[in-house]
């Protein structure tokens, strides 16, 4: 249904319109982003977009395949030249509710204990864990904070790394 609704909508645009688009993509410039809020989406989207993301993934959360090779490559070699520090930021508590069963929990939690071990030295920053963020209106979209939210973290961010071990 996207697809059509998105061919239609192109069709009817004059040549070199923006263009809206529901895709699971990357945005060339987030400006106007900063300060939209997931909070405020009508019901509609945010269906249109949680089905589109479950068909991304594919309706599975999967943290063993080639992304945790890379990320284990990429802790290592990091070890071995210095300082590491590992940052896991929010998702919307949309994201959360739809997405992260308890299974999944477990298991993201397991292959982050798996990196800590890998890297005994690294820091670990949680700020998925601030119950401040846990608030649709700091996200943007389904899994990136906005403006506010972005502030929050920052200075969540710094505040954590003042207060851990290296």
């Amino acid at each position: 249904m996207t697809g059509i609704r998105d061919w239609l909508q192109a069709m009817m645009q004059r040549p070199g319109s923006a263009r809206s688009s529901e895709r699971v993509g990357f945005a060339t410039s987030d400006e106007s982003l900063l300060r939209q809020r997931l909070s405020d989406w009508f019901p509609a989207r945010l269906q249109r977009r949680l089905v589109l993301m479950r068909s991304a993934c594919q309706g599975r959360h999967a943290f063993n395949g080639p992304k945790k090779m890379a990320l284990t490559r990429l802790v290592e070699q990091a070890g071995h030249q210095g300082a590491v520090t590992l940052v896991v930021v929010p998702v919307s508590p949309t994201y959360q509710k739809e997405f992260l069963t308890s299974k999944v929990r477990e298991e993201f939690e397991a292959a982050l204990a798996e990196l800590k071990q890998l890297c005994p030295r690294a820091r670990l920053v949680r700020l998925d864990q601030l119950p401040t963020l846990w608030d649709n209106g700091l996200f943007s979209d389904i899994v990136h904070l906005n403006l506010y939210g972005r502030q929050i973290a920052t200075a969540a961010f710094f505040n954590q790394l003042d207060t851990s071990q290296p």
